[in-house]
């Protein structure tokens, strides 16, 4: 027996009512975290730091104004990182509430950056430090003063 048109149209119906009624419920069971960044020593905010829940892929910039909100968060303790290149790492705790908004403020302070020196071998980029060989120079001018050439 063969299902008529109509409540094939019922059926269908039915199935995508669901599945919009489990979305909204699941969307209603998180919460929001508002972060905002600032400069440590100038309290002006700070454009483009990478603002992110930790253990989730929920994250995003701050704009100009130093602000960002981050939907989609899990109820309950979260923690937020914040980095920005040129500024120290800062992590700070936040409890996040069903369908309620958390606000986490961030002070960070400018850090001096130092660059490590690399070696390139063949063997892939390593720091100096890693190497397991020696790294000399040779004077080729010495080299035949010293012994004559073949």
């Amino acid at each position: 027996m063969r299902p008529s048109p109509s409540n094939l149209v019922r059926w269908a119906a039915g199935i995508a009512v669901a599945m919009v009624a489990t979305s909204f419920t699941a969307q209603a069971q998180q919460g929001r975290v508002t972060v905002r960044v600032t400069d440590a020593a100038s309290q002006q905010p700070v454009g483009q730091a990478q603002v992110q829940i930790v253990g989730t892929t929920l994250g995003g910039l701050t704009g100009a104004e130093g602000r960002f909100t981050i939907r989609g968060v899990p109820p309950g303790a979260q923690q937020v990182r914040v980095l920005r290149v040129g500024y120290g790492q800062q992590k700070k705790e936040v409890t996040v509430a069903a369908d309620q908004e958390a606000t986490v403020d961030f002070a960070i302070s400018a850090v001096a950056i130092s660059l490590t020196p690399v070696v390139t071998t063949a063997t892939g980029e390593q720091r100096r430090v890693e190497l397991g060989n020696a790294i000399s120079q040779i004077d080729a001018a010495k080299v035949a003063a010293e012994a004559p050439i073949r």
